[in-house]
């Protein structure tokens, strides 16, 4: 529980800010700065594989989805 809330209050802050277009005024990429909040979430807490991260070369592979 003490790793869960500050994990979903993080992406709860992310998400909000997104949806009412407050990202948009701190950066033209506000889609980047969110993989970029969840990559670094995932690697701070030593989770998951670079390369199933979003915005990798390798991320969906096999599920069909295409990236950019």
């Amino acid at each position: 529980m003490a790793l869960a809330l500050p994990i979903w209050g993080h992406l709860h802050g992310l998400v909000t800010l997104e949806i009412h277009g407050h990202l948009r005024a701190q950066t033209l990429s506000p889609d980047k700065l969110s993989a970029a909040e969840l990559a670094q979430m995932v690697r701070s807490l030593g989770l998951g594989d670079q390369r199933l991260m979003p915005g990798s070369a390798e991320a969906g592979r096999g599920a069909g989805i295409t990236t950019r």
